[in-house]
């Protein structure tokens, strides 16, 4: 149990050192995962706006 605590404190250290050198990276996949979710945002919503405008009138179906 004491090996498995000193690798847990040697893996935290090593990732508060480093972090500067991955924050960039993460900035980076939060600008695309961001961007990804606005576009399909968009073309979900583009996509039901048309089905609205096409729909049949008295065509209720909920």
């Amino acid at each position: 149990m004491h090996h498995f605590s000193k690798a847990a404190d040697a893996a935290l250290i090593t990732g508060l050192l480093t972090s500067p050198a991955w924050a960039a990276l993460l900035a980076n996949v939060n600008l695309l995962l961001t961007s990804a979710t606005l576009v399909v945002g968009l073309v979900l919503g583009l996509l039901r706006l048309r089905r609205e405008l096409t729909k049949p009138d008295g065509g209720d179906d909920a």
